[in-house]
């Protein structure tokens, strides 16, 4: 049994306002703390229900927040971009039975987190994929499922939790978080790892997990902060801009949307 894990950390518990989610300011060694803890949890329970190999992607901000030393033994981590179309999900293609995103939050504009956003919380106002608010989830979940790779289990705030439910039924989630405006009602970090690690040691042993469906049809709109922004993404061969703020872009295939996405960036 192979598993991926996909790491962020607006998602986990404690974690509640943009200091902490930066290498340098205040609160980011503690936020960053728990997501070792969390991410080692999750490697804990699948490696307790049979895994025999774990790779890791640190998907958070620089993408050097994981420790290998906080990391079960046998467990590889997957540290820095990759210049890849997959972003967060670099490494997927290599071919793993099952996903685990960990860490994970609601999309741009949800009020379910104080944190919430889609990819780059200053660039974008909100994400859509055929006309549907997307989060970086649902992104990673069609990323995975491109290479035969399903969706297995999602941890984070209860809004991102509740979007998994109900989008993908089959997965397990772990919410260790609240979001209240601009505050969060958290487990305490040994509360959210244990949970966690039960979870992902049910996602394993119980292996209902399917592949997130990946529409035929794919139509990109974003929603930019700034008009300059849009304008340049407006550029991009095959994008239309809609208004000053939003463009579109019609999609050939997931590859071609991945592409675009991380250009119009």
């Amino acid at each position: 049994m192979r598993v991926y894990i996909s790491a962020d950390i607006e998602g986990v518990a404690g974690v509640t306002s943009w200091d902490e989610t930066y290498p340098g300011r205040d609160g980011y060694e503690e936020a960053r703390d728990r997501m070792n803890r969390e991410v080692a949890a999750a490697c804990r329970g699948a490696i307790a229900a049979g895994a025999d190999e774990i790779v890791v992607k640190d998907g958070h901000e620089t993408a050097l927040n994981l420790k290998p030393e906080a990391m079960p033994r046998g467990v590889k981590l997957l540290r820095g971009w990759g210049q890849s179309i997959l972003g967060m999900m670099l490494g997927v293609d290599r071919g793993f039975d099952c996903a685990f995103f960990v860490g994970y939050h609601s999309e741009a504009s949800s009020p379910l987190s104080p944190l919430s956003h889609t990819s780059e919380f200053d660039i974008y106002q909100e994400v859509y994929i055929n006309g549907e608010k997307t989060a970086e989830m649902d992104i990673n979940a069609m990323s995975a499922a491109m290479y035969n790779v399903p969706l297995a289990l999602v941890t984070g705030d209860k809004g991102i939790c509740l979007k998994a439910s109900d989008k993908y039924p089959w997965v397990k989630t772990a919410a260790v978080k609240e979001g209240i405006g601009g505050a969060t009602l958290s487990l305490h970090p040994d509360d959210a790892c244990e949970l966690i690690e039960k979870s992902a040691r049910e996602a394993v042993e119980e292996r209902k997990f399917k592949c997130a469906p990946i529409p035929e049809k794919l139509v990109l709109e974003l929603v930019y902060k700034n008009h300059v922004k849009a304008r340049a993404a407006s550029l991009y061969p095959g994008a239309v801009a809609v208004d000053g703020c939003t463009v579109r872009y019609e999609a050939k295939s997931l590859e071609d949307m991945l592409r675009a996405y991380n250009f119009m960036s």
